[in-house]
């Protein structure tokens, strides 16, 4: 059974889901290219992240999350680019393996945890 998403539309939406500071390392791949960036805010349907070359919009990505003192990365196996402004784009989840959404989920319950009682930026070393 794999996590599931609809695409949304590409007009401006209010978002219902909270967002967190972190800066998280990632890496990612689609036809063009292989790259890595920071994670810079999450939430359990996706990021905002910098970069080393612009991803255009549209873009079907594969990646992997680092978190903090965990050895195995969360993998996405397929993610949109919703937006991108420089170097610093959106990305939205499409689709991933159930076990890789649950620890995604863990891992935003903690920020979530943090967050209402401090507002240190979690995953930076």
């Amino acid at each position: 059974m794999l996590f599931h998403r609809r695409s949304m539309p590409q007009a401006y939406t209010i978002r219902t889901y909270q967002r967190f500071p972190v800066a998280l390392p990632i890496r990612y791949g689609h036809p063009h290219d292989l790259g890595h960036g920071i994670i810079q805010n999450l939430s359990r349907r996706g990021w905002r992240m910098e970069t080393r070359h612009a991803v255009p919009a549209g873009t079907k990505l594969s990646l992997f999350i680092f978190l903090p003192g965990d050895p195995d990365p969360i993998t996405v196996e397929h993610a949109s680019v919703r937006w991108v402004k420089g170097r610093t784009c959106g990305v939205n989840i499409i689709l991933m393996q159930p076990h890789d959404w649950f620890r995604l989920s863990q891992f935003v319950t903690r920020l979530m945890q943090q967050h209402f009682g401090s507002t240190g930026i979690v995953g930076k070393e």
